[in-house]
């Protein structure tokens, strides 16, 4: 198939070498670089870190909660920025919401994509708590029907009640990677001309991490790259990575939330690549 006007096969598979063959035939120089990963069954688990990558519930709007106050607020005709809004209050499940989320058990909110808010069921929650993970923060979300009073709705207060009553919860991911992996060579397209985050980017390679980069963590994200021409630098999303072990629980117990981390290629689950 081609992949960004790039041909892509699966390694060692009859369609790359009648491909190969082809190009010796025309006399036409094939360079091979491996992109990603493909992994199945037990396989899969030997790699420590994988890439989350669930169902969004589909509303483009940053909800009410989010303190936008916090944020870079740059805007123009081609650029939102929303850098550094901050979560103030637990979230509050609507009726919709509450559907989406009995179907799937595990969802995640399409805005903001930095912080990333994750969903799930009490359900998921209980399968996540079973033995002790680290790197994650489990929050009771509201009831849309109910009355709170302020403290109640506080993102940081604690409240044994709504603990015990909610039926869905916030995943915070609470631990951020030492490093930012690396990308190869790097063209920035979009960047917020006031704090610099950029919005789109390319990248010459697939990225990779030098294990020192990751945390001994079963959850963690980044929200950069390294690149070899331009230096570091800081994009407006929060990739989430999880250790196999929490890959495992997700894809044994079949939580119906999980999505294909990649359409093009077609990868369903990502590993992450260690250098």
């Amino acid at each position: 198939m081609l992949w960004g006007g790039t041909p892509f096969f699966e390694e060692g598979s009859t369609l790359e070498q009648e491909f190969l063959n082809a190009c010796v035939s025309l006399q036409v120089t094939a360079k091979k670089h491996r992109t990603y990963w493909y992994c199945t069954g037990e396989d899969l688990y030997r790699h420590p870190f994988h890439y989350l990558s669930v169902q969004s519930e589909g509303n483009l709007v940053i909800p009410e909660f989010m303190d936008q106050s916090t944020g870079c607020g740059y805007r123009d005709q081609r650029i939102i920025c929303r850098t550094g809004i901050t979560q103030r209050h637990k979230v509050t499940v609507t009726t919709q919401l509450a559907q989406r989320l009995n179907r799937l058990e595990f969802v995640e909110l399409s805005f903001p994509r930095s912080p990333r808010i994750y969903l799930i069921t009490r359900r998921v929650k209980n399968l996540l708590t079973t033995e002790p993970l680290s790197g994650c923060q489990f929050i009771p979300c509201l009831d849309e029907s109910k009355v709170y009073i302020e403290s109640q709705k506080n993102i940081h207060h604690l409240c044994p009640q709504l603990e015990s009553e909610a039926q869905y919860f916030q995943l915070r991911v609470t631990i951020t990677t030492a490093h930012f992996p690396f990308g190869g060579a790097g063209i920035i397209r979009k960047q917020c001309p006031q704090c610099g985050t950029v919005q789109l980017a390319f990248l010459s390679k697939g990225v990779t991490f030098q294990r020192q980069d990751l945390a001994d963590t079963d959850f963690q994200y980044y929200n950069g790259y390294r690149t070899d021409n331009i230096g570091e630098f800081h994009i407006d999303a929060d990739i989430t990575i999880v250790s196999a072990r929490v890959q495992r629980l997700l894809i044994e117990h079949k939580i119906r939330g999980l999505f294909r981390y990649l359409t093009d290629p077609p990868i369903r689950h990502g590993v992450v690549e260690i250098r």
